[in-house]
């Protein structure tokens, strides 16, 4: 039933955003430009797509080490939050004393 009501207007939602796809091209097009990516990177002041894609590369090299830590510590976190899901849920079905690290704790 959900997955009915999901794609009740699927074929016409397509074919309505492949319309515009092709509007903004013909419009791009007759304002001269090559697409509707470089009329809208003009329009924003970018200048054009290939100086757009050089500004996100030159981020990229500029802010990736710092990324790779950001996402180191995530990856931390994610590894505490499992573990300690992990000890909850085995507490809570009884296959463990909750202890995330499987020893035996000295009371």
């Amino acid at each position: 039933m959900i997955e009915a009501l999901s794609k009740k207007c699927q074929e016409d939602n397509t074919r309505r955003f492949l319309k515009v796809l092709k509007l903004r091209n013909e419009c791009a097009h007759l304002l001269g430009y090559e697409s509707h990516a470089e009329y809208m990177c003009e329009v924003k002041m970018v200048g054009c797509p290939k100086r757009a894609e050089n500004f996100l590369l030159e981020l990229m090299d500029a802010y990736g080490p710092i990324r790779e830590g950001e996402l180191e510590l995530l990856r931390e976190r994610k590894r505490k939050d499992v573990t300690t899901t992990a000890a909850a849920v085995a507490a809570v079905r009884g296959d463990g004393d909750g202890d995330s690290d499987g020893e035996e704790e000295d009371v």
